[in-house]
Order: C-alpha cells, then sequence, then structure tokens
C-alpha cells in the first residue's frame, strides 16, 4: 500500500500548481513574521531547535516590522511637539 504524499494531496484537492510542501512552510513563515508575530513564537511552530535558525532564515521578513516601527514612532513622536 502506497502512502499518500505531498503531491497526491494537491491533485486531490485539484490543485495543479507547482510548489512544494516546504514553499507553504516558508510562506507560512513570512505571513506571521510580517504580521508582528514574534520570532519565537514563529521558530516553534515551524520546530526548530533555536531561534538563531529561524533569524537566519527569515530576517529578511522584519524589513516590514522595521518600516512599521518607524511609521508608528514617527506619528507619536510628532503628537508630542505639536
Amino acid at each position: 500500500m502506497r502512502s499518500c504524499g505531498f503531491n497526491d494531496f494537491k491533485e486531490l484537492a485539484g490543485i495543479d500548481r507547482e510548489f512544494t510542501f516546504h514553499d507553504i512552510r516558508h510562506t507560512n513563515a513570512s505571513i506571521l513574521l510580517s504580521s508582528g508575530i514574534d520570532m519565537k513564537t514563529v521558530s516553534e511552530r515551524l520546530g526548530h531547535s533555536s531561534v538563531t535558525i529561524t533569524f537566519n532564515t527569515y530576517a529578511h521578513s522584519l524589513k516590514v516590522n522595521k518600516q512599521r516601527a518607524a511609521s508608528v514612532f514617527q506619528a507619536q513622536a510628532g503628537s508630542l511637539f505639536r
């Protein structure tokens, strides 16, 4: 008896677009991080042995958070000087 693999699942679901399970995993992590979910939580969800692995792999996702932080600071600091 053959086990049902990811490609079998995609076929059963009627998905004909090419992507791997790893692509879904990477997209999930990137979305969570860019939505402000903390690195530790994402690392645990991915099953990484350390947050360092997650950080080194997904640091590019943090650029959005840096931009958001700058915007929030600018808005709040601006209100202090009005």
